[in-house]
């Protein structure tokens, strides 16, 4: 397969090999014939086909953080890596951000300059992986994002990149980054031998400017290559001698001319300066580097004799920057230079806002139908700029949005609410019904990931949602779980998991510890366990069995991911099996994971529906075949001899009086062999099931050993005559 440039196929041919298609993607042809006058139209489009299992089709996942170098004089490079996508990726595009300022431009494809979102052409054909950037600031730090596109539509752009800028150059155009490692003086980069030996960790530098503030950097090289530079050290100045020969020392220090600030930890930072003669007050106002409100420290003026303040409440990891002016003859003025930025710990990088905590939902009025989400903002470079609220009834998949303005809720994202706000009211909802909501921060770089869903709340009481188990013919509550079967087969979950293990049998009356509708993904609670240490004497164990409640069967289900913690201590976890493999789903046995006393459990789903299992923790006591076969009831001579002549009644010929009203019957065999089709032996003790509809029995020694023996639990129980289902309960001794 090529883009341009293929050949026609010569008469008579009229079949071709394709190669380099990819496995999984579908694809269609289309042909066209030519005579001597010319081409003919294409062909309709044939059936689609496709090489092993297809892939489902979707837009490409977020692209890894590109990587951004300077190149100087304006100029900068930025390489991206293309994600595996179904269809295959078509295009990418490469936005490049000013840190300070968080003002975003996307690079031209043909001529590399930076131009506004929606002019030029933005797109990189596939499979180019690099451009260079021009008209690029110096001095200025930018970080990069990309995104890429396939025929199902864009990428979300990926996390940004480290920030990079090319350096200022000084007055005569030289850039002052290395000095030559053999006579220490500066020199232009690309200049001199600039390649100190290891493992030399020192070096003196001649021929700096006096009274000239100056920050180093370095990189290192292996035999693979430069590192990249390290971050400026502090800036260092030597003193400038005046003309009668004293020295000018620079002061690094506070001054009247520019503040300087201290961060002392728990979201305070020192504030310094030198009073100015005639001052009677000073005036602090501090603001984020990059935004344009200053804001006043301490709310009013600082009197004299006082130079310094503490600024508190402020963010960990922000840059922030002061300005001070003092009050001299009852005027204000005086006002300094902005200070050098200073943060309180790490310094946090520009990108998408992280995920959020969960927020909370509160019940404000039952008549209205209003609820309240409230979340806690957290501090983003750049800043926030809102929130995006999604809302939705216990166990629906669909998720609803609330409009930012009627705060009613809509079934797409029409916008978001705008920052500071940290929280909304949702209006219109449905007494009687559970609703959970979620929340994703949005700053300039994009919108940030989605939080894990919050607490339930209902307005009222909730709705019960009843259905009659046909086992122990007891009403049971869905709650927000849907069961779209037959109502007349419907096994309640209690019934389920005391049938789903006839070798670990729950124990009577107390052995369900614990049934759980799953509600959310993340399932905390406390199991008090005093008589655990009795309970492994007797050889009883703890086991973890989980249903879909969406089934007429007893088979355990794991969801897609299942982590189950006890005490702080991981005791299983159930991993997604691998493409082209089937997972075998058995239940789990907890007793070595937890102590006797009060365990904490946490158990953490990951799965498209979670709302759609059933949890349960059950205490079993171990069965053998023998112990099994001694609680199979028998039929008595009377019941067995009415029962066969039950079956034999539906073999035997009727004669028809009407032609018209004749009936179609499946006819079973009337013999009855008294070799076991499991054992091929003689039958010793010959079963049947209850609602079997066959004369042949076989043997229950070796129906059970055959079922104890079999790996596979949700295979188990099946009668081998006519494969239904067919468990110990259910068995009769002919």
């Amino acid at each position: 397969l090529v883009s341009r440039g293929g050949a026609g196929v010569p008469v008579p041919t009229c079949e071709v090999t394709v190669g380099g298609c990819e496995e999984g993607l579908a694809y269609e042809a289309i042909v066209m014939a030519m005579n001597a006058e010319g081409w003919s139209d294409p062909s309709p489009a044939s059936a689609p086909a496709h090489i092993g299992t297809l892939k489902p089709r979707a837009k490409p996942q977020k692209p890894e953080p590109p990587r951004l170098t300077a190149l100087g004089a304006g100029k900068l490079k930025v390489t991206w890596s293309l994600p595996e996508a179904c269809p295959p990726i078509e295009a990418s595009q490469v936005q490049l951000t000013d840190v300070a300022s968080g003002t975003s431009q996307l690079v031209d494809a043909s001529s590399g300059k930076l131009v506004a979102v929606g002019a030029g052409r933005t797109n990189f054909a596939a499979p180019r992986l690099e451009a260079n950037i021009v008209g690029a600031s110096d001095g200025v730090e930018y970080v990069a994002a990309c995104r890429v596109r396939n025929a199902e539509g864009f990428s979300e752009f990926s996390s940004a990149s480290d920030p990079v800028a090319n350096p200022l150059a000084d007055v005569s155009g030289m850039q002052l980054v290395l000095h030559q490692a053999r006579a220490g003086k500066l020199v232009a980069v690309g200049a001199g031998r600039t390649n100190f030996a290891a493992p030399r960790l020192e070096a003196n530098i001649v021929g700096a400017s006096d009274g000239v503030e100056y920050v180093a950097a370095c990189c290192v090289r292996n035999a693979e290559g430069f590192s990249e530079f390290s971050s400026a050290s502090d800036p260092v100045a030597n003193p400038l001698a005046d003309v009668s020969g004293m020295q000018l020392v620079l002061h690094q220090g506070p001054s009247s001319e520019v503040p300087i600030m201290e961060p002392i930890g728990d979201g305070k930072m020192k504030v310094k300066w030198l009073l100015p003669e005639g001052a009677k007050s000073t005036m602090v106002k501090l603001r984020r580097v990059g935004s344009q409100n200053w804001y006043l420290c301490g709310g009013t003026a600082i009197p004299e004799p006082a130079c310094e303040t503490v600024a508190a409440g402020l963010e960990e990891g922000i840059e922030y920057e002061a300005t001070i002016a003092f009050l001299v003859n009852g005027r204000w003025c005086m006002e300094s230079e902005v200070s050098r930025p200073v943060c309180i710990g790490t310094k946090k990088l520009p990108g998408l806002p992280d995920k959020p905590k969960e927020p909370r939902l509160t019940v404000l009025s039952e008549q209205s139908g209003q609820m309240r989400v409230r979340w806690q903002p957290i501090t983003t470079v750049p800043a926030l700029t809102g929130c995006t609220v999604r809302f939705r009834p216990v166990g629906e998949r669909a998720w609803q949005y609330v409009h930012p303005t009627s705060w009613n809720l809509i079934e797409k994202d029409e916008g978001f609410v705008p920052a500071p706000a940290a929280e909304v009211n949702v209006v219109g909802l449905e007494p009687g019904v559970r609703y959970e909501a979620m929340v994703a921060f949005r700053n300039k770089m994009g919108q940030g990931p989605f939080s894990t869903s919050s607490e339930p709340a209902c307005i009222g009481r909730p709705v019960q949602k009843l259905i009659r188990c046909t086992y122990c013919f007891n009403d049971y509550d869905l709650q927000h779980s849907d069961y779209t079967r037959d109502p007349d087969a419907f096994w309640c979950p209690l019934c389920r998991f005391r049938h789903m293990d006839p070798f670990n049998a729950v124990i009577e009356p107390y052995g369900m510890l614990l049934c759980h509708i799953v509600v959310r993904p993340n399932i905390n609670f406390s199991l008090d366990l005093p008589d655990l240490k009795a309970w492994r004497k007797e050889d009883q164990s703890i086991f973890m069995r989980v249903v879909k409640m969406d089934s007429d069967n007893c088979a355990q289900m794991w969801p897609k991911r299942c982590h189950f913690e006890a005490n702080g201590a991981e005791v299983f976890l159930i991993k997604e099996p691998e493409e082209g493999h089937v997972r075998r789903d058995v239940p789990m046995n907890i007793s070595a994971g937890l102590k006797p006393g009060l365990n904490t459990i946490s158990i953490t789903i990951e799965d498209p529906y979670p709302a759609g299992y059933v949890i349960s923790l059950v205490r079993t006591q171990t069965m053998n075949a023998q112990q099994i076969a001694a609680q199979t009831p028998a039929c008595n001579e009377e019941q067995a001899k009415a029962r066969v002549m039950t079956l034999l009644a539906d073999t035997w010929a009727t004669p028809v009086d009407n032609e018209e009203e004749e009936e179609i019957t499946c006819v079973i065999s009337n013999k009855l062999k008294l070799r076991c089709p499991l054992s091929f032996e003689r039958v010793d003790i010959p079963v049947r099931g209850d609602d079997c509809m066959h004369l042949q029995c076989f043997g229950l020694g070796a129906y059970l050993e055959s079922n104890m023996k079999m790996r596979a639990l949700n295979n188990r129980w099946t009668c081998p005559v006519c494969n239904t289902s067919l468990r110990p309960q259910d068995l009769r001794v002919d």
